[in-house]
C-alpha cells in the first residue's frame, strides 16, 4: 500500500493498494507502473466520464 498525506489541515490518509501485474474490472485493465518500486505517477491512467461511471457502478456492486 501507498499512504499519502497532502496539505489539508486535518489528518487523513489516501490509501492506494499496490500490486504486481495488471488488474481488470468494468472493462478496464490497468497496471501498477513502477511496481515494486515507487509508483510512476506520470503513468497514471486518465479515465473518461463513462469509464468513471462504469468503474463506480462495478465497485458499488461489491458493497450493496
Amino acid at each position: 500500500y501507498l499512504m499519502l498525506m497532502m496539505v489539508d489541515p486535518h489528518v487523513h490518509f489516501h490509501v492506494l493498494p499496490r500490486y504486481d501485474g495488471e488488474r481488470s474490472g468494468a472493462g478496464l485493465t490497468v497496471a501498477d507502473a513502477g511496481w515494486p518500486a515507487q509508483p510512476d505517477l506520470g503513468q497514471a491512467v486518465k479515465l473518461g466520464d463513462a469509464q468513471i461511471a462504469a468503474l463506480t457502478g462495478w465497485l458499488k456492486s461489491y458493497f450493496v
